[in-house]
């Protein structure tokens, strides 16, 4: 196809408005310029989007014959690298060849910092759920505000100043911070948070025992942590780690990385000698879990896409019923699921090693050596 100059001036799109692209479900291409083992690092996969990855240093002078026939002039092209720098160069030559394109402002790193709150909602007036949602990894936390009184759950370090605010802004103190285990894949704000605010610190009480380093509170299953006037309801579900604890409330049941709404738990980032033990613990667990009222609504730890469900304000929760309707889990015995589990797991988190020292309090690392090791996405599910 012959391509005329348009003199369409160089352009570029925020991470934003790629964001509300994507889940909108908009039609453009993805042309990713960053080098094919970052790429594959970090794969920027959205469903109804074609991504093609060709490296930036083949597209310093003009666009490749190979390229061009993979390209259509008619559908928009967004191009990503690292920082927007390069991308920007690659689309100054796309749309001097009549391409309609625009580069990725800021590129993954400011991809990296998009971060959503939604309302999820309640049976009970009394309490409000918030949910917190990072596309780029997958990460997702609550808040949890009864009277005046918060409780926030598996927090991200760098966003502490957001839960801080969003509680003042419902005249609420955030009186504890919990996290569900000994996370892999981020930095948890855990002890920062708590720092801030002066709010109590709680985790199941085998964080001790994998080393935790810091004070905390703990708890133990059947416990119930009480704020306002409504009260957390501790549930251990070990099988992800032996500290993995779900949280109860209303009809909610925050599952951490145990059970996720299209799949479930790993079980080997704890210690990968004892992943088969591991995995048949899970399996219990899973079933204890499924055991539970059909309507209760999960909300897990990490999502899987960025389009939320059409139900519950468009948050990542789904009724357990239809979690169990998805994963079949049940059809397995104890050997057929372990096997399943181990047989396909994808590769660990990047730099999870790192970031569990950190979260036990063993390592420390400068902000920007933090923001570089939760780079990419979570691989804390088994598939």
């Amino acid at each position: 196809m012959s391509k005329t100059n348009t003199d369409k001036p160089k352009e570029s799109i925020s991470a934003e408005k790629f964001y509300e692209k994507v889940k909108e479900k908009q039609d453009f291409v993805l042309l990713d310029v960053r080098s094919k083992q970052v790429a594959e690092e970090w794969n920027l996969n959205f469903e109804n989007v074609k991504t093609i990855n060709y490296p930036y240093f083949k597209l310093t002078e003009s666009i490749p014959e190979e390229l061009e026939n993979r390209l259509d002039l008619d559908t928009e092209i967004i191009v990503v690298c690292t920082k927007g720098k390069s991308s920007g160069m690659v689309t100054e030559n796309l749309c001097s060849e009549g391409y309609n394109a625009r580069s990725l402002a800021s590129g993954t790193n400011g991809w990296s910092m998009i971060y959503k709150k939604r309302q999820i909602p309640t049976k009970n007036d009394d309490i409000k759920v918030y949910q917190y949602e990072r596309p780029s990894s997958g990460c997702l936390a609550y808040m949890i505000i009864s009277d005046d009184e918060a409780v926030v759950i598996d927090p991200l370090k760098q966003y502490s100043n957001t839960y801080i605010t969003d509680a003042e802004s419902h005249d609420a103190s955030i009186e504890y911070i919990v996290d569900t285990h000994i996370h892999a894949d981020h930095i948890s704000g855990f002890d920062v948070l708590s720092e801030q605010t002066d709010a109590t610190k709680i985790m199941y009480k085998n964080a001790k025992e994998r080393g935790v380093e810091y004070e905390f509170e703990t708890v133990e299953h059947g416990d119930t942590i009480k704020f306002g006037s409504d009260q957390l309801e501790v549930i251990n579900t070990p099988g992800h780690t032996t500290d993995m604890t779900s949280y109860y409330i209303d009809n909610l049941l925050f599952t951490g990385d145990s059970l996720f709404l299209d799949s479930i738990a790993r079980p080997d980032l704890e210690d990968q000698d004892k992943a088969e033990d591991m995995a048949e613990v899970l399996y219990q667990t899973i079933k204890d879990m499924f055991n539970l009222p059909n309507n209760t609504i999960i909300a897990p730890g990490h999502k899987s896409g960025i389009h939320p469900s059409d139900t519950l304000n468009n948050t990542f929760t789904s009724e357990l019923q239809d979690v169990k309707d998805d994963l079949d889990i049940l059809d397995y015995n104890t050997d057929e699921f372990v096997n399943y589990i181990l047989e396909d797991m994808p590769p660990r988190p990047a730099n999870y090693e790192s970031i569990i020292q950190i979260n036990k309090g063993l390592k420390y690392v400068s902000e920007s050596e933090e923001y570089q090791l939760e780079l990419g996405p979570n691989n804390c599910s088994a598939s």
